[in-house]
């Protein structure tokens, strides 16, 4: 056989069978010359890719939730996972417990599939551990005021003495020594 096409072309247009990606709309032909000049004419349309946004990536706090959002007329499926409220929702709910990407899937009437991804960031929930009262008096025990915070991005500190009188008062980059 003979292949022939428009108005691509075809690079091994004498194999028996042929693979083609096609842009646009295409006709291809093919010619057996030993069966009487017989003809199979086939045509090819090309269909849009469907069209998909997704809303930007996330941040959340542990414990919380965030809103996936996919933008198109078409279809969706959305990757499975526990933590989803609907995987054929446009809108679905995610509340992950770390952070996870999210996949999704439009496809249209023609079958033809897109897909993207959002990741929604999982930050822990900020935790601020400071004791209660010290006594620095120079006996060796409780000299020292220690915060220890996770997921603190900013801290501002203030002491008091007992007849609330403002001891020291410290912010994030400040170097404080004893007191």
């Amino acid at each position: 056989p003979v292949w022939r096409s428009f108005p691509e072309k075809i690079t091994d247009s004498t194999s028996l069978a042929i693979s083609v990606s096609p842009q646009t709309n295409s006709i291809y032909k093919c010619i057996d010359y030993n069966t009487c000049d017989s003809v199979l004419t086939l045509k090819v349309i090309v269909h849009e890719l469907p069209e998909l946004f997704v809303k930007e990536h996330q941040t959340i706090m542990q414990g919380g939730a965030a809103q996936l959002i996919a933008v198109t007329k078409d279809d969706v499926v959305w990757s499975e996972s526990e933590v989803l409220s609907c995987f054929t929702c446009h809108t679905p709910m995610a509340n992950p417990d770390s952070t996870e990407i999210f996949y999704v899937t439009a496809t249209n009437k023609y079958g033809c599939s897109l897909y993207d991804s959002v990741e929604i960031k999982v930050t822990p929930i900020p935790t601020i551990y400071a004791p209660t009262a010290f006594t620095p008096n120079n006996n060796g025990l409780n000299e020292l005021y220690t915060i220890v915070c996770y997921g603190v991005t900013e801290l501002n500190a203030y002491i008091y003495d007992r007849w609330g009188n403002e001891i020291i008062e410290w912010h994030q980059d400040d170097e404080v020594g004893p007191v």
